[in-house]
Order: C-alpha cells, then structure tokens, then sequence
C-alpha cells in the first residue's frame, strides 16, 4: 500500500510547487508594472509552456 501512496504525495506535491510559481510569477510581473492579462501572460508563459 505504500507504493501506492507515493505517487500520490508526489503529485500532490508538485501541484503545490506549481500554484505557488505560477503565483510569484504573476505577482513578479505586476510589481514589475504589467498589469491585467500581461501579468497573466507572463507565468502562462514560463511555467505552462
């Protein structure tokens, strides 16, 4: 049964790392003066591409 749990805690994991990235990213380009879509644009660009 454990071999089956870690996959699971792998992923859960790596969703977590990835919504904090994606979310810095996005806060980094509006500190940076994008706002609107142009901040989105910028962790769609980096992290999902």
């Amino acid at each position: 049964m454990s071999r089956l749990i870690r996959p699971d805690a792998v992923l859960i994991q790596a969703v977590i790392a990835g919504a904090l990235s994606f979310a810095h990213l996005h806060d980094l380009a509006e500190a940076a003066g994008q706002t609107g879509w142009k901040a989105w644009a910028y962790p769609v660009s980096v992290d999902l591409l």
